[in-house]
């Protein structure tokens, strides 16, 4: 089995629909895409802690890791189990101990890591520099058989989803994106996000509906209630 289900759609200010995170379901296992700084509070009032296999970040932003170490820590005294933490790269791997070093006093006492190559489905995208210039950030895909999701993360360049993308063959492709309604160079305008539509089965999220513009075609995951918990 692969599906996805959104904790949150929402970017860093849309506190009401919540930090964009996501609950990937992988055959028997359960993937938690970012934990930010909304995410651990929704995680326990929707009951969804023992549910959750694996952790896996696109990056360090607030919105995408905020709530981090409160949900070790629940993890581990509460819970009395390790998360497992799949890092792509040993590089990232430092960068996230480092990161969590500020918040734990011994890192590996509350988490397992576990190299992305030992999980089998789960890829990576390296998209440093394509969200926020020298900040490390990851788009993730994940297979099953013909079946394939994408999940960008926050990214500025849409040529860097495309790329990967038309470089897959033969499989049943649902893209998750995120999108801005106003033209930044850190997030993926929705006008281009449109015309990638017309290629590709795209919903976007990590935005608030209410804010896009009559002319916007997109489908948004906010919309879909076999999408959000």
């Amino acid at each position: 089995m692969l599906s996805i289900k959104f904790i949150g759609t929402g970017g860093v200010f849309d506190y009401e629909l919540g930090n964009s995170s996501a609950i990937v379901q992988l055959r028997d296992k359960k993937i938690l895409v970012d934990c930010g700084y909304t995410v651990f509070p929704q995680l326990v009032k929707k009951n969804l802690l023992d549910d959750i296999d694996y952790l896996l970040l696109t990056h360090l932003h607030g919105d995408h890791a905020g709530s981090l170490h409160a949900a070790i820590l629940h993890w581990t005294n509460v819970r009395k189990r390790n998360i497992k933490l799949i890092y792509p790269t040993d590089k990232y791997k430092e960068l996230l101990i480092s990161y969590l070093k500020i918040f734990l006093v011994n890192v590996e006492r509350y988490i397992d890591f576990v190299p992305m190559s030992d999980v089998c489905g789960v890829g990576a995208i390296d998209t440093q520099g394509f969200h926020v210039e020298g900040v490390q950030s990851f788009a993730y895909y994940f297979e099953l058989g013909e079946q394939l999701i994408y999940y960008s993360g926050d990214l500025g360049d849409i040529n860097v989803t495309l790329d990967f993308l038309r470089s897959v063959k033969n499989k049943d492709i649902t893209v998750f994106h995120e999108v801005v309604f106003i033209q930044r160079k850190e997030h993926v305008y929705y006008k281009e996000l449109e015309t990638m539509a017309k290629e590709f089965n795209v919903i976007a999220y990590h935005c608030n509906k209410a804010n896009a513009p009559a002319d916007c075609e997109l489908k948004f995951a906010v919309d879909m209630v076999e999408l959000v918990y």
